[in-house]
């Protein structure tokens, strides 16, 4: 087998488009249907087959792919050594991990479906989320459990000490906005409230606290990232006056960087810090 025809194949059979496959390998869409045809004429068998506008996978090609995959990552994993990881991490664990060495953080999307593309795409190396995938490709380690808190700002009118789903009820809130699939983000959860009055959506838990900060709306964070600016922000902390599910907190990475010796020393880093 021509082994330069393998990338073109996987990179087909990954996006079942030729389209995208040529896009993500900088080749021409010819250059890919060429290579296509060569190793069904090398296979003697049909890999891919027309299904509407596109195309879809034969069996032959999943016996195939599922071979291949585990190979080529091996091979890619051996000749390009992770040397400095790029990672998403939710802003509840970033202020713990702002210290690692050969990490750089960076804000993660809002939509999962980003958050997953970059990863599978190796724009990003590692993740620390609520997410969850369920692709074979990626390897999903849980840390630990974050805590929902409601806060307000220390010299609130009406709050002082406690607050009661009452109060909960008949103030004004500030509301995060994060799409997961597992939890709905901390809009989540906050859905769970009835007929609360929402002012403000934000797409950060810091927003979350510099509004509850310098306003009388209420607002629901991740305990550890308010209580890290609780005296700063000066601003009350509350165990959520109704139950409140926490928010699981996942390392996730792609498999191919399974046995990466930095990728490696890194996880085992986050993991000596999160858990």
């Amino acid at each position: 087998m021509d082994l330069n025809l393998i990338k073109p194949f996987l990179a087909v059979y990954k996006s079942q488009s030729i389209t995208k496959a040529a896009d993500e390998l900088d080749l021409t869409q010819p250059a890919v249907s060429a290579a296509l045809r060569r190793l069904e004429n090398q296979l003697n068998k049909k890999l891919f087959v027309k299904e509407g506008r596109g195309i879809t996978a034969t069996g032959s090609a999943i016996m195939l792919a599922n071979k291949l995959e585990g190979a080529m990552e091996l091979i890619e994993t051996a000749v390009t050594e992770k040397q400095e990881i790029h990672a998403y991490a939710m802003e509840t664990a970033l202020q713990l991990l702002n210290s690692l060495s050969r990490v750089t953080f960076h804000e993660p999307p809002i939509e999962e479906v980003l958050l997953l593309e970059h990863l599978r795409t190796q724009k990003i190396d590692l993740i620390i989320d609520s997410v969850f995938p369920e692709e074979h490709a990626f390897i999903v380690e849980h840390l630990y459990d974050e805590e929902v808190v409601a806060v307000c700002r220390m010299d609130h009118p009406r709050i002082n000490g406690s607050l009661s789903q009452e109060q909960l009820y008949s103030e004004s809130h500030v509301l995060y906005q994060m799409t997961r699939k597992n939890i709905s983000g901390l809009k989540f959860k906050a859905d769970r409230v009835k007929k609360r009055n929402i002012k403000m959506e934000v797409s950060s838990l810091a927003n979350v606290l510099l509004t509850a900060a310098k306003t009388d709306y209420i607002g629901a964070c991740s305990r550890t990232f308010a209580e890290n600016w609780a005296d700063i922000l000066k601003i009350q902390i509350f165990k959520y006056p109704i139950e409140l599910p926490r928010i699981p907190i996942n390392m996730v990475y792609h498999r191919r960087f399974l046995n990466d010796p930095v990728h490696k020393q890194v996880r085992e880093k986050i993991k000596s810090i999160l858990c």
